[in-house]
């Protein structure tokens, strides 16, 4: 189905009624049309004007107090079943210890944002520390096959980001600092990764610096 632009605006606006749920919307996962300016842009856009990305920063913090889970060491070691739809919790899973250039090592995967049940909150896919240059990051993780728009990546990250408290985030892992930064991690043959590398997606790219991803 195609959409008009005007369409497209109407439902970013009305995405923003729920800043902290925005972006689980339809309208942030539409590629868009072959031909013709793409849905995700016009969506970037729209976000990027002032009172749209105000909104965002409305985003109220869950004060978590403990966000380190024990049992994380053990799920670490299991070995993800065969027939496993949650491929993406399964390689957070498999990168928890290891290291990587300028990111550092993997210290928690599926960090919990809520403090209750009742709390509308995702969890942090991956949360990673480099001790070189003291930088600790908060991670949207997305597998190969991934069909997400980048767009969908960074309004998701840049949610957990504004919803979790940094300071209990930190002293949870024992880390330095004041605050993590919010990232992406995508396989080359993602979506997310296509939409980085493509020039169709300049106004994405504007957001996510604007947004600090």
């Amino acid at each position: 189905m195609d959409y008009s632009k005007e369409q497209i605006v109407s439902m970013v606006q009305k995405a923003l009624d729920n800043p902290s749920l925005a972006y689980r919307r339809k309208v942030f996962k539409f590629r868009g049309p072959r031909s013709g300016e793409r849905y995700t842009e016009i969506a970037a856009e729209e976000l990027l004007k002032p009172e749209n990305f105000d909104k965002l920063g409305t985003i109220p913090r869950i004060d978590r107090e403990d966000y380190r889970a024990k049992s994380h060491d053990g799920l670490a070691n299991k070995r993800m079943p065969d027939n496993s739809n949650r491929q993406e919790n399964w390689i957070a899973k498999r990168l928890f210890g290891k290291s990587f250039d300028h990111i550092g090592e993997f210290i928690d995967f599926e960090t919990p944002l809520k403090k209750s049940a009742a709390d509308s909150a995702g969890k942090i896919d991956l949360i990673a520390h480099s001790k070189t240059s003291g930088k600790t990051y908060m991670l949207e993780l997305k597998r190969p096959e991934s069909d997400e728009t980048l767009l969908r990546c960074a309004l998701e990250i840049y949610t957990y980001y504004k919803t979790a408290n940094h300071g209990n985030l930190l002293k949870s892992f024992s880390l330095p600092g004041e605050s993590a930064i919010p990232g992406i991690l995508v396989y080359i043959k993602s979506q997310a990764y296509q939409d980085f590398i493509s020039e169709s997606c300049r106004t994405v790219r504007i957001l996510m610096k604007k947004l600090g991803v």
